[in-house]
């Protein structure tokens, strides 16, 4: 039976989000109904709203940092059952070979799925809108296998983490986007250890997720660079060893300010946030002899390094989506964390009324609040 409810939608290419009625179709055999509790913005659902990611099909719900309680399960997507909490990652198909493995982040379909809203139907529209100019026509959803700016989402099962009752979701929602990318991005792609110096660069939500990783880990060495002020005082308060301002700096640049912190060395790894060509490239020229640079920054730019760069200090980079693990390992890993204390998000999130994302979206903008979620009336 199709499903009312209320969605903040973007009719056109860089439209403002708009909140519509509208009517979900029935879940397909591999999705579930989901009463969305929470859901965190990404900067990715602005990027896909102003056409600089794939997919510029409208009008669109975007959203993909979820949680809720499943209502109803398709045929296929038995794994779940009515009233069981979850939070809410990426989609996979689960059937290639990555996905086998265990490597669902490396899905051969994950850009179809996740950013086209591939689904088992072929036809990546969930319903029809219910009001204004556009009443009756198709909404696409399914991005990121869910499009959890809405009360009520069709979600794809492999998108699904169940956790026990009781865990604050209005709190923990962004851990299967930002979060568990930033930290798995220190836990797999850099693999950091006790002994190791690392550099964090940027403090957005992915970059204060990376600092809390690699505290939890017990670094020997944790730099943060950003021009925020306030965000690096908050690093140091969250276990960062050293803040750096480039635009403070007299005389001096960030690669040679963090030899100063590592003896002259360098540092091992860089956790590179901002996909700002610029900052992305004094990060790299940071590290020291075989440091590595995991890069999750995304942006149109370019980055321009010197072939010597690499060759002689041994650099490498690698890439990093979604913390390059299962959420379905990674997610409930930084449960137990944020149980335990390591993983701080409370210091980093502010939750606003869902019908007042407009000033979540305006706060997020002038960097008052790292993380904005809208939570939903219960």
């Amino acid at each position: 039976m199709p499903q009312q409810t209320q969605a903040w939608v973007v009719d056109e290419l860089n439209g403002p989000f708009v909140l519509r009625d509208v009517t979900l179709d029935d879940p397909l055999e591999d999705e579930v109904l989901i009463e969305m509790v929470a859901s965190g913005i990404c900067h990715t659902d602005l990027l896909v709203a102003s056409g600089h990611l794939p997919d510029n099909k409208f009008p669109v719900i975007l959203g993909h940092e979820g949680a809720g309680y499943v209502v109803k399960a398709g045929a296929k997507a038995g794994r779940l059952q009515p009233g069981e909490l979850v939070l809410l990652s990426f989609a996979c198909c689960e059937d290639c070979d990555p996905c086998k493995t265990g490597a669902t982040y490396a899905c051969d379909t994950w850009t179809p799925i996740n950013f086209l809203k591939q689904r088992a139907s072929g036809n990546p529209a969930v319903g029809v809108l219910g009001d204004g100019n556009l009443k009756g026509k198709p909404v696409e959803g399914s991005f990121f296998g869910q499009s959890s700016f809405a009360r009520h989402a069709l979600v794809k099962e492999s998108s699904c983490v169940v956790v026990p009752k009781g865990t604050d979701v209005k709190t923990l929602a962004p851990l299967g986007c930002g979060l568990q990318t930033g930290a798995g991005g220190v836990f797999n792609a850099a693999n950091v250890q006790p002994h190791n110096t690392v550099l964090v660069s940027g403090l957005g939500g992915v970059g204060m997720a990376a600092l809390f990783a690699a505290a939890s880990i017990g670094a020997k060495t944790i730099i943060v660079v950003d021009i925020n002020e306030e965000r690096l005082k908050l690093a140091k308060e969250l276990g960062a060893t050293h803040a750096v301002n480039p635009k403070s700096l007299s005389g001096t640049t960030t690669p040679e300010e963090a030899r100063r912190l590592t003896d002259g060395r360098g540092v091992d790894f860089v956790i590179e946030c901002t996909g700002h060509p610029a900052a992305a490239k004094d990060a790299f020229l940071s590290l020291g002899m075989r440091g590595r640079m995991v890069q999750i920054g995304s942006s149109p730019g370019e980055l321009s390094v010197g072939f010597n760069d690499i060759l002689l200090g041994l650099r490498s980079i690698e890439a990093c989506v979604e913390g390059n693990d299962s959420p379905h390992r990674l997610v409930p890993r930084l449960v137990e964390l944020h149980k335990q204390g390591k993983f701080p998000v409370d210091r980093i999130v502010k939750t606003y009324p869902w019908k007042e994302m407009h000033q979540a979206l305006e706060d997020m903008h002038s960097g008052k609040v790292i993380k904005p979620i809208l939570v939903f009336d219960q």
